[in-house]
C-alpha cells in the first residue's frame, strides 16, 4: 500500500512539474506586460518590474476608502446571523473521524488540487490509510489552536479576461484557498 501511495505522489509531482512552460518560466508568467505610468505606456520586460507593477496596480484598485469607518462596520456586523448555543457546543466538540470522511465524501470531484496538489480523489482513495493521521494532525492543531502553514497559505493568481493579455487590466486575480 506505501508503495502504491508513493508511485501516486510521484505521477502527481511529475505531472506538476511538467507544463508545457518556457525554461525557467513558471505557469502563468509571460515575458513582457504593458503598462501605464503617468499616461504613457511601456513594456516591462523584467519579471521583478512586471512583479512590482502588479503588485502596485492591484493595491491601488482594491485600496478600501472606509477601513477605519468604525460605524459603518458595526452597521455590517449587525445584520449577520449568530451560532446558536447548541450549534456553538457541537462545533467546539471533539473530532471524530467518522465525521471527517462525511465531509470529505460531500467534497466534489474534479476540481484543482489545493496548495499541497492533491485533490480530493487522493484524499477519498486513500482515506483507509490516512484517515487517522488527518484525525491526529487535525487534533493536534485544535489543541494548539492554530492551522498549519500549508492551511493558512493564499495563492494568488491572476485569469484572463477578454481583451490584450499583455495589458494588466484584461487580467483578473483570483484568491486559492487550501481546502
Amino acid at each position: 500500500m506505501v508503495r502504491r501511495l508513493q508511485f501516486q505522489l510521484i505521477v502527481m509531482a511529475e505531472g506538476h512539474l511538467s507544463r508545457n512552460c518556457p525554461k525557467g518560466q513558471a505557469p502563468g508568467e509571460q515575458e513582457t506586460l504593458t503598462v501605464a505610468e503617468n499616461n504613457q505606456e511601456r513594456e516591462q520586460a523584467h519579471t521583478d518590474e512586471i512583479r512590482r507593477y502588479a503588485t502596485d496596480f492591484y493595491q491601488n484598485l482594491y485600496r478600501s476608502e472606509c477601513r477605519d469607518n468604525k460605524e459603518l462596520l458595526d452597521t455590517f456586523y449587525q445584520g449577520l446571523p449568530k451560532v446558536s448555543s447548541e450549534d456553538n457546543a457541537a462545533l467546539e466538540g471533539p473530532l471524530v473521524l467518522e465525521k471527517l470522511q462525511a465531509a470529505l465524501n460531500t467534497m466534489s470531484g474534479g476540481k484543482a488540487p489545493g496548495i499541497d496538489g492533491l485533490p480530493v480523489e487522493f484524499y477519498k482513495f486513500f482515506w483507509k490509510e490516512l484517515g487517522e493521521d488527518l484525525l491526529g494532525v487535525l487534533e493536534e492543531r485544535c489543541r494548539k489552536r492554530c492551522l498549519l502553514l500549508s492551511s493558512r497559505r493564499v495563492v494568488i493568481t491572476l485569469l484572463p479576461k477578454k481583451g490584450d493579455l499583455q495589458d494588466i487590466k484584461n487580467w483578473h486575480p483570483v484568491s486559492l484557498l487550501c481546502d
